[in-house]
């Protein structure tokens, strides 16, 4: 049997959400707490897996393993305050984007230097290939727009990906 892990869901928006239904998927031992400050409900039902909706981190255990936190870039540095108020976070992955100026974010990262855990920001499609072959080709270009079609994009998930490959 594999050894148990704590996993709090800090947000449920869709971001949160896709997590969630990832995790429940996974075949390790899971406990997973999940906490949204607009205390949303779960809208699907989870089997085999211990979850726990929580209305108050007061009720999270010591330590977490892994924390997510799917929120928005508004008040980040308070909501990670409030979660190490209560918890632990040995690990954590926090959307992007982390803050709304270069001064919230300065203060995020030296209040988790503080602390001893692990910090990601999700920016994959710096990863695939596709994306950065095409960051290559596009610098030292002129472009003055980019026109991007698609459908049930959420515009502050996504644009920050194109903005991030012409940066």
């Amino acid at each position: 049997m594999f050894k148990e892990v704590n996993i709090l869901i800090f947000g449920l928006g869709n971001i949160g959400k896709s997590y969630l239904k990832g995790l429940v998927k996974s075949k390790l031992n899971l406990n997973i707490y999940t906490y949204d400050l607009k205390k949303q409900l779960i809208l699907f039902k989870i089997k085999n897996k211990r979850t726990s909706e929580l209305y108050n981190l007061d009720q999270l255990p010591k330590n977490i393993d892994l924390c997510i936190i799917s929120t928005s870039s508004k008040n980040k540095l308070s909501q990670i305050k409030k979660i190490f108020k209560y918890t632990t976070p040995k690990n954590i992955i926090m959307e992007k984007l982390i803050a709304q100026n270069l001064l919230e974010i300065e203060k995020i990262k030296k209040f988790l230097n503080n602390k001893k855990c692990n910090v990601w920001v999700n920016t994959q499609m710096r990863t695939y290939r596709f994306f950065n072959k095409f960051k290559k080709f596009l610098k030292n270009k002129k472009i003055k727009s980019i026109k991007l079609k698609g459908n049930d994009w959420g515009l502050a998930c996504n644009s920050i990906h194109y903005i991030d490959l012409y940066s």
